[in-house]
């Protein structure tokens, strides 16, 4: 009986594997928006690339506590909750065709720390031409939004521990910490130290990221990371000996 159950398995295995798919799909121009001091409203145009017509479906989300284990995804939709708009929320494009999705904020700048929202654009089913059953794949796509606070900047600290290092977004906008890069002490006859890629994080604002060490790290070696506040970098070297505060960086 197992010997049968199995068989009848890999056969619907074959079966589902030979069955033609379509996928909807599009693309987006863009996929972060910052919405700076000032600014009210930003366009995503989304293109599709297929030959049949593309209907879509998009939302905003809001996200609360972004980046931590308390995080919750929020479709709103009382009016008087609303601070982001889409428009349209509809649409149908046709073959090669393009629709611009207008992102338009409702409320004033936070004076506190940004506020974080994703936008979702969802593709809906269509009537699937085919000759033969098909499987019609559906990918959607979220875009990330920041609504930036009255006067937004970027700062970190960063505290040694045993073989890792805990930064903190001391800032008031989400900061991304890329191309780390743990470097030994440069000894005598060596022309470069060696150095050892750490990867990278979006930290929001309030919020901490650990990053693991390697095994030999040295209390006199050092950690350099680029800051990314979305218009800018800032490269910034992380000491293993004491703490570091990086300057404020007003975000322009």
């Amino acid at each position: 009986m197992r010997i049968i159950t199995q068989l009848f398995s890999f056969i619907a295995f074959i079966l589902i594997i030979n069955i033609p798919s379509l996928q909807a799909t599009m693309v987006l121009d863009k996929m972060i928006v910052h919405f700076k001091p000032g600014k009210r409203w930003e366009d995503i145009i989304v293109t599709n690339p297929d030959k049949e017509p593309l209907y879509l479906q998009v939302s905003a989300i809001k996200i609360k506590n972004p980046g931590t284990s308390k995080e919750t995804k929020t479709v709103i939709t009382k009016p008087e909750e609303m601070e982001l708009l889409v428009s349209p929320q509809k649409a149908t494009i046709p073959a090669n065709g393009r629709q611009t999705v207008r992102i338009a904020k409702t409320v004033l700048q936070s004076k506190d720390k940004e506020i974080v929202y994703r936008v979702a654009f969802v593709p809906v089913a269509g009537k699937v031409k085919s000759n033969q059953n098909a499987i019609k794949i559906l990918v959607s796509y979220q875009a990330l939004i920041f609504l930036q606070p009255d006067k937004p900047f970027i700062q970190v600290a960063c505290k040694p521990g045993k073989q890792s290092l805990e930064c903190t977004n001391t800032g008031n906008v989400n900061v991304l910490l890329h191309q780390g890069k743990y470097c030994s002490p440069q000894l005598k006859g060596k022309k470069q130290p060696e150095c050892t890629d750490l990867g990278g994080s979006r930290i929001y604002a309030g919020e901490s990221w650990t990053v693991k060490l390697p095994e030999n790290v040295e209390p006199t070696g050092h950690i350099t990371f680029s800051l990314q506040d979305g218009t800018a970098e800032h490269q910034q070297k992380f000491h293993l000996s004491k703490s570091t505060v990086t300057p404020k960086f007003n975000v322009l």
